[in-house]
């Protein structure tokens, strides 16, 4: 092989290298994902829609609706397990959720936060799985 040859094999292992090593970070990247939740005295539960979690970090759920004088009760869901504490959502604003769904689960794994109240009632915003 001549010396230009081996130069290149280098640089393109090089770049190599330096394109996996970033394709990690690039999953890391935190998004919102909308929500909205109807529940029913008869029909409690709703859910949010799933999304991957990477990181150890917490979830946040941001409430941007909910009917007057209405709360329900929420936590985070890896894998169809709890992964944390409930909390209760009674108004507009940021709900910030402890959970171990990458501890427990590892990076990559399907999450969602799941809801009940056995009441009328309706609420939406959005949600990150990671931040």
């Amino acid at each position: 092989m001549s010396k230009i040859t081996k130069k290149m094999v280098v640089v393109i292992l090089i770049g190599i290298l330096f394109i996996s090593m970033s394709l990690p970070v690039t999953k890391t990247f935190a998004y919102n994902i909308e929500w909205s939740n109807q529940y029913r005295f008869y029909s409690p539960n709703d859910r949010t829609p799933s999304a991957t979690k990477w990181t150890k970090s917490y979830v946040y759920m941001n409430t941007s609706r909910i009917t007057p004088r209405f709360h329900f009760n929420s936590w985070v869901m890896a894998n169809g397990k709890q992964t944390g504490q409930s909390r209760r959502v009674d108004g507009p604003g940021v709900t910030k959720y402890v959970n171990y769904a990458v501890e427990d689960h590892g990076r990559g794994v399907g999450t969602y936060i799941k809801s009940k109240r056995f009441a009328n009632g309706a609420a939406s915003g959005t949600w990150q799985p990671d931040k």
